[in-house]
């Protein structure tokens, strides 16, 4: 009874930011370790300990820039949450921050680093954004102009040291799979590890419960950019898991054997784009179910739906794209985009209660969406 107490007491005299946000470790190579806010955050913080300082690859605080509040109060606060573990866990300071590019998982962190003393590497068309999106808020944007190491170009840090990184430059002009337009990738030379955060875009699935999967195209870039720096890669790491069900210990480092098995056996978006526009009309009425379990357990991006229902509507097989805009709508409701693609099918099949009715919706939903862009035919552009 005493121990149940005094657990009592301990939890109680947790803060509610203290209960609900532990960080947690897990360990990469001998040096270095990912990082998470808490369980419930997918994208990790790559940790470098050195003999005197630590280096931190990606800052992350929130998962996206959707979730980007007025202001950067939430962002500094689980900033602050990652910096301070740091310090209870090493009690070194951090030297650098490196930021891939410019999106909220990516940085969102860095304010408390910043004031901590920490230099910044990224490139300048990341920071731009960011400081346009709201980064620092109210805070001086030039008292930090001295620790920002803006990057158009490969460098490599910390070369005297027994554990370099190579920072490589990316352009989109160059690289178009990259989700900015320009991009950093850390390699890590003595692991012959490539850190390439987002454009490691490998979803965690159970490979025995579905029929086929998806890879996504930024893997064939990734392998492009191996070839271009002539790096020898071992291992590949990410900036984010795809778990659905949020567990403790979540896989970041993969095999570039596994990230070649995935493409060789994978099919790319436009194969299963022409796979499920070629599904007869009966398999997606009786198996309805079964292929959005598929769907599921497959993490399918919805708008493959979405597109092979519209490949079918140029073909003119209008009770196809019909079936397969419900389907779509059922595993991913309530996006505008794909509500437009339900209205569109019956618009153009000719029902039109069903098209007059989902105008209406889209008109209480969305701009730019409903019975004015069909009567364009948007989908023959698709």
């Amino acid at each position: 009874m005493k121990t149940i107490t005094t657990l009592l007491l301990v939890l109680w005299a947790l803060t509610p930011s203290q209960a609900q946000h532990q960080c947690l470790s897990q360990s990469l190579y001998k040096n270095v370790s990912a990082v998470r806010i808490d369980s419930t955050c997918k994208a990790q913080a790559t940790v470098i300990e050195y003999g005197t300082f630590l280096v931190v690859l990606e800052c992350p605080a929130i998962e996206s820039s959707a979730h980007r509040k007025a202001g950067n109060g939430k962002e500094t606060e689980r900033g602050q949450l990652l910096f301070d573990h740091l310090q209870e866990r090493y009690a070194k300071p951090v030297r650098y921050v490196l930021c891939s590019h410019g999106h909220a998982h990516t940085l969102s962190g860095v304010l408390p680093f910043l004031e901590a003393g920490a230099q910044i590497a990224c490139t300048s068309e990341a920071w731009d954004a960011s400081i346009k999106a709201g980064l620092l808020a109210e805070h001086d944007v030039e008292k930090y102009a001295a620790q920002l190491l803006k990057l158009d170009k490969d460098t490599t840090l910390l070369a005297d040291t027994n554990y370099p990184i190579d920072l490589l430059y990316l352009d989109s002009t160059d690289y178009y799979y990259t989700p900015t337009d320009d991009y950093l990738m850390f390699y890590l030379r003595k692991d012959k590890a490539l850190h390439a955060s987002c454009v490691a875009w490998i979803k965690d699935l159970d490979y025995s419960r579905v029929d086929f999967f998806t890879y996504n195209g930024r893997l064939d870039g990734l392998l492009r950019v191996i070839e271009d720096k002539a790096i020898e890669v071992k291992d590949v790491i990410r900036l984010e898991h795809t778990f659905y069900n949020q567990p403790q210990q979540v896989q970041y480092k993969f095999t570039l054997d596994h990230i070649h098995h995935l493409i060789e056996t994978g099919k790319t978006g436009r194969e299963m784009i022409t796979h499920l526009a070629n599904m007869s009309a009966s398999l997606l009425v009786n198996k309805q179910d079964s292929i959005i379990r598929q769907c599921i357990l497959q993490q399918l991006h919805p708008n493959l739906l979405r597109l092979a229902a519209y490949d079918n509507l140029k073909a003119g097989n209008y009770s196809k794209a019909l079936q397969l805009a419900v389907i779509l709508n059922i595993y991913s409701p309530g996006s505008p985009k794909y509500l437009n693609a339900l209205g569109e099918c019956h618009y153009v099949a000719g029902n039109t209660d069903e098209a007059i009715y989902y105008n209406a919706r889209l008109k209480r939903l969305a701009g730019g969406y409903g019975m004015a862009q069909w009567a364009e035919k948007s989908w023959q552009d698709e």
